[in-house]
């Protein structure tokens, strides 16, 4: 009880089992890092914490969304099979080199259902104990992307008018 209770107080422990007559319990300690694991929870960005071999070993639930597949499947699996080929070569290139930096990059993930979502990818090292990792945020650029191709669709049909415009203004002066 004396090294449950030390532990406890060293913020090593997160939670609590409790055998009783109702089955397991399991409770939750209120610490700290309660309000960053709110803010993880609640942002609109996907979050994960990636080992050296690429496994995601946490990620948040934004994150799984964006993958659209369910949680459970998405921690353990390898961020480098929800990559595109040929998309993020910067991130990949640091977990194939073990190097650790920061960094950003555009990239696309590859969804559940074979879709894609353009994304941008921010990273940086982090240390968990003694294990190094990688701390990825993932920004959907979907509609920022939608947003570029149109205002690209628009100019280009700006630019056909002026091209008929000016053609009929050259007709006119030679007319007149």
């Amino acid at each position: 009880a004396e090294e449950t209770l030390r532990a406890i107080r060293a913020g090593e422990v997160d939670a609590l089992v409790v055998s009783g007559p109702a089955g397991d319990r399991v409770y939750t300690l209120e610490g700290a890092d309660r309000s960053y694991r709110i803010l993880l929870e609640t942002m609109e960005e996907g979050a994960a914490t990636v080992g050296l071999d690429g496994t995601i070993l946490y990620c948040n639930g934004r994150l799984a969304a964006m993958l659209k597949a369910p949680l459970h499947k998405v921690i353990g699996s390898s961020l480098e099979d929800c990559l595109c080929s040929g998309a993020g070569e910067t991130l990949r290139g640091i977990l194939q080199r073990r190097e650790i930096s920061r960094g950003r990059e555009e990239s696309v993930l590859r969804t559940a259902d074979g879709g894609i979502v353009p994304v941008l990818l921010s990273f940086g090292k982090m240390q968990i104990g003694d294990i190094p990792a990688i701390c990825v945020t993932v920004t959907d650029l979907s509609e920022q992307k939608r947003a570029e191709e149109e205002l690209r669709r628009a100019r280009d049909e700006l630019e056909i008018r002026v091209r008929e415009r000016t053609e009929d203004l050259s007709i006119a002066n030679q007319t007149l």
